[in-house]
């Protein structure tokens, strides 16, 4: 079954409706200044640093790719590695349009993530934003604040 998990900056979940906007809504203050979104570059090396790697479902224009695909998905899945799968940079426009190095990411989606997922929203949280994960399978939201760490958020962290 193919199923995909999102990160979304809380501060940019706000100004949606529904449910998740609404969870959003109670981690920001809408009022204050809005924090600001990462660009493509930023998020690739954020990713970068935290050690993961995937397949990319982007094209970059003006940059070379720096995520690693990762080298044997059966020994990093047993062996936890940071494989987090199938990746998307949402930019607001077409998902088959390329991306560039300073356009601002208001979503990272990860097609068939593994065990990368988790330090993925740490990594990107600490860059100075909540970030709100949920699946295409029942949308519950999990919250990832900045300073967290992984041994704070394994127990109960769902995928």
């Amino acid at each position: 079954m193919s199923w995909s998990l999102f990160f979304v900056p809380a501060h940019r979940l706000a100004q949606e409706r529904g449910r998740l906007g609404e969870v959003a809504a109670q981690l920001v203050n809408v009022a204050a200044e809005p924090a600001q979104l990462l660009t493509v570059e930023q998020v690739l090396a954020t990713l970068v640093s935290a050690g993961c790697h995937g397949d990319a479902w982007y094209r970059l224009e003006g940059l070379e790719d720096p995520l690693p695909r990762c080298p044997d998905r059966w020994r990093c899945d047993a062996e936890h590695g940071r494989d987090i799968g199938e990746v998307s940079l949402h930019c607001g426009r077409d998902l088959a349009e390329p991306v560039r190095r300073d356009d601002l990411v208001e979503c990272v989606s990860m097609r068939k993530p593994r065990s990368g997922s988790l330090p993925a929203a740490i990594a990107l949280a600490a860059m100075g934003s909540a970030q709100i994960a949920f699946d295409t399978i029942d949308g519950e939201p999990f919250v990832v604040m900045p300073g967290q760490r992984d041994e704070d958020l394994a127990a109960t962290w769902p995928w």
